[in-house]
């Protein structure tokens, strides 16, 4: 099979958000009336960027990644990952690893020092370990009410 990445495009709402109901399926989907301002300041913010992944015509995955300047570990960069989900019939074909493979190859030309995710408890830490990525330290969250 043959899978092809590329950045996600203003037209790519509505395949965007299928996919990301897929990773959050208990979240209230959002219509892409109401996506659409936040998906303008996505795709409009420089270092943020969206990938799709492609088997032939269907969308079958897609992650994000952020660029993010530093003034500690000598001024590097750290990119942060962040809504990396694969259609459940495409689990285990090596999608998501095509994926992060792909961020991997986009941000070679920066002075990156960590690529940082999170994951929840019984989310995919097997999947990631066996990209190299490894648990160091604790991710905590405050959730703000609306």
């Amino acid at each position: 099979m043959k899978v092809l990445v590329r950045e996600a495009r203003w037209e790519d709402l509505e395949v965007v958000l299928a996919l990301y109901a897929e990773l959050h399926p208990e979240d209230p989907r959002l219509s892409p009336e109401e996506a659409l301002p936040a998906w303008e300041r996505i795709l409009d913010t420089p270092l943020r960027k969206v990938l799709l992944a492609y088997s032939e015509t269907r969308a079958v995955g897609t992650v994000e990644y952020t660029l993010v300047p530093n003034l500690t570990r000598e001024g590097r960069w750290l990119v942060i990952v962040e809504n990396l989900v694969v259609y459940a019939d495409f689990n285990g074909l090596g999608i998501g690893t095509l994926l992060l493979d792909e961020v991997k190859k986009r941000i070679a030309g920066f002075d990156v020092y960590k690529i940082q995710l999170s994951v929840g408890l019984s989310g995919p830490i097997v999947f990631y370990a066996k990209q190299g990525f490894v648990i160091d330290g604790l991710t905590m969250k405050l959730k703000l009410a609306r």
